[in-house]
């Protein structure tokens, strides 16, 4: 992770409350909100260095479905139209990918950083305290910033289960 430092990345997550049920009732051609939300993100940091983001996926994920809703959003929102991201989305397989194993990694230590409630508590024993450390360094490299409705919009941000 101290190597992760020393290149030029940035990192931005959505941490989402355990829903009700296993699956919760989403349209394939409407991208969910916690899409929306990082995309807000992930083009802003793209408009910042006066280029375009692409987006990469993990062929083996399930969000492969997903492209339809983002080409949605990007070609047919409002909001969408005006975001910094190229409108074509790269499927790669993560065990060939290096990005993609290190993002895994990144929202690995996120999700056990959470689900410990460490945002809330102390670490309790030598793992935990392992977590909290490997999170100081992820959340050096994401980035808060002020958005033209005047609110905040984290970099590692947390969506209720009724979001979703």
């Amino acid at each position: 992770m101290n190597l992760i430092m020393g290149y030029n990345v940035s990192v931005f997550a959505a941490v989402m409350e355990r829903p009700d049920t296993d699956h919760p009732k989403e349209c394939a051609n409407i991208l969910p909100n916690r899409y929306r939300y990082l995309l807000e993100r992930v083009s802003h940091h793209a408009e910042l260095r006066k280029s375009l983001a692409l987006l990469v996926y993990d062929e083996d994920d399930k969000d492969k479905v997903m492209w339809k809703a983002i080409n949605n959003f990007l070609f047919k929102h409002p909001v969408g139209k005006r975001l910094h991201i190229l409108e074509m989305p790269l499927f790669v397989k993560s065990i060939i990918t290096p990005g993609v194993q290190v993002a895994d990694l990144m929202a690995g230590v996120v999700r056990h950083f959470y689900e410990k409630n460490l945002d809330k508590e102390s670490p309790k024993d030598a793992f935990e305290k392992w977590i909290s450390e490997l999170y100081s360094i992820v959340h050096k490299l994401s980035y808060n910033y002020v958005n033209e409705r005047h609110t905040t919009n984290y970099g590692i941000f947390t969506l209720p289960k009724n979001t979703y």
